[in-house]
């Protein structure tokens, strides 16, 4: 029997024996239909999660409507510590100090289901390849355009702003990148001769300047007389702008680093095991992979460049045996050049005690067990720190300015949701770790772009699991969305491509 036409697949499929009858025509244009959605998440994924999850709602629908047409459900590992662990965050959301951002952030929980989702609708190791296809080649475009944003700046950045000027006192900053005077735009230093000329007989100047990273928009008016007398000082000094840390459509650099080592490692596990492949394959894969690594790193996030290293070692120590050493000197060469680069960018290194970032971090985990401690069972509710922290006598809160969450998915999970949702959560991930240890052995035997597949997300699930301990990684929707697109595509190939193993009882 073909490899896609199993048992499983079929049942999978939900195959209908008179094909010329109305169910039959309705089951085919709902297939299609929610795999239609599945690969417009792919698209959306690396750009904008709100409209990626509420494709995912639309899929969520259309599988149930499917199933009232007499689809049957097709066992699958992991159901039962996700409906634990969703069960138990609910309650801790009904219980909540805050119960809106609780329920809210409940909503963002539920794209778990889309594992369920991808497990009983995608069919064939055709399917998977598209959606791994699209979902590279939508990557490619927003790592294109982060490159872009670097090659040809996003606005006009005004190096130094004294405080004794009227700028200052205006609002403007040293660094300020302007992309528009009065409605004319100063993305590159030609746009900003034209937009001085055109606007040199203007009482008032609307400025619109980018600041910060993540990047904040603002607007500032201001005379026109002043804004040209700044530009006669000698320190009066503009160059290209670009963006202090990559962001690409996210609203945060952590996040859109996250979704890069996600991809990124996906990409490198087709590299490696497709090394033998067409040259114009390899040299795609190549060139993918070093645009996601060269945004990644213009992230400048310790936590997701580190993962990405030691990820791609993994992937090398799995299946290439007789350059271990190589890969590990590898290894160690990236590390120091990335401490170099974080050096050079942030004036750190990568753990930096007295950087604020970190030290608010600590701050966060010292007064975690308190909060446990006092709600041990249902925590305090998702989210609700971020309304109450203050009256909870958070001293991160106190310091600074900064309303965030506790900077790991463990410590969040236990503040937020209690003990056992969190016992359910590691259940989840460790059966599902596990799964995919179990089956490498048989997947080292598959052709090369199931087996890539398979290792790349491999690779990707230990690194999400080591940033988690650093990183609350289940909050960022962005990256969450790709771990359960892929543990859904895991739990495919190995049900198309057959198995002399039975999949984990414990996990089921």
């Amino acid at each position: 029997m073909p490899a896609d036409s199993s048992p499983g697949t079929q049942a999978a499929a939900g195959i209908n024996k008179n094909p010329n009858t109305l169910g039959h025509r309705i089951a085919v244009v709902l297939d299609g239909a929610i795999f239609a959605c599945l690969c417009f998440i792919a698209v959306l994924a690396p750009h904008n999660i709100h409209w990626a999850f509420v494709t995912f709602q639309v899929a969520l629908g259309l599988w149930a409507l499917r199933s009232l047409s007499g689809k049957k459900f097709v066992p699958q590992p992991f159901i039962l510590p996700s409906l634990i662990f969703l069960a138990l965050a609910a309650v801790a959301a009904k219980l909540s100090y805050a119960p809106t951002l609780s329920w809210d952030r409940l909503g963002w929980f539920m794209l778990l289901l889309l594992a369920v989702v991808v497990a009983q609708n995608v069919s064939s190791v055709k399917q998977i390849k598209i959606l791994v296809f699209i979902l590279l080649a939508s990557t490619t475009v927003s790592v294109a355009r982060t490159g872009w944003q670097y090659v040809h700046g996003i606005g006009t950045e005004l190096v130094t702003i004294a405080p004794d000027t009227t700028l200052y006192r205006d609002g403007m900053r040293s660094g300020d990148i302007v992309q528009a005077i009065n409605g004319h735009p100063t993305r590159t230093p030609q746009q900003w001769n034209e937009a001085l000329k055109a606007t040199r007989g203007d009482k008032t100047l609307a400025v619109r300047f980018a600041r910060n990273a993540p990047l904040e928009i603002y607007t500032v008016e201001v005379e026109g007389n002043d804004f040209r007398q700044w530009l006669s000082r000698p320190d009066a000094v503009v160059q290209r702008g670009r963006p202090p840390r990559a962001q690409g459509h996210f609203y945060h650099y952590i996040p859109y680093a996250g979704m890069l080592l996600q991809v990124g490692l996906l990409t490198f596990g087709l590299l490696v095991s497709g090394w033998k492949e067409a040259s114009a394959t390899r040299w795609g894969l190549i060139i993918v992979f070093l645009g996601i690594a060269a945004a990644l790193l213009a992230t400048v996030t310790r936590t997701y460049m580190a993962a990405l290293l030691l990820g791609c070692a993994f992937i090398l120590w799995l299946t290439q045996k007789k350059i271990r050493t190589a890969a590990l000197a590898a290894l160690a060469l990236s590390f120091i050049l990335g401490t170099v680069w974080i050096q050079h960018q942030r004036q750190m290194g990568w753990l930096a005690p007295a950087d604020a970032g970190s030290e608010y971090r600590w701050l966060m985990w010292k007064d975690a067990p308190r909060l446990i401690a006092q709600h041990p069972i249902f925590g305090v509710g998702p989210d609700s720190e971020l309304k109450y922290g203050e009256q909870w006598n958070l001293a991160a809160y106190k310091k600074f300015p900064l309303r965030s969450h506790f900077h790991s998915t463990f410590i969040e999970l236990a503040v937020d949701c209690g003990l056992p949702c969190l016992a359910a959560w590691i259940w989840l991930m460790a059966v599902y770790l596990l799964f995919l240890a179990r089956y490498w052995k048989q997947a080292e035997h598959w052709d090369s772009a199931p087996r890539g597949i398979f290792l790349g997300i491999f690779s990707g699930a230990a690194a999400f699991m080591m940033s988690s301990f650093v990183q609350y990684a289940q909050g960022d929707a962005e990256v969450m969305l790709l771990i359960w697109l892929f543990m859904g595509i895991t739990i495919v190939l190995v049900r198309i491509l057959g198995s002399s193993l039975k999949p984990p009882e414990k996990a089921a």
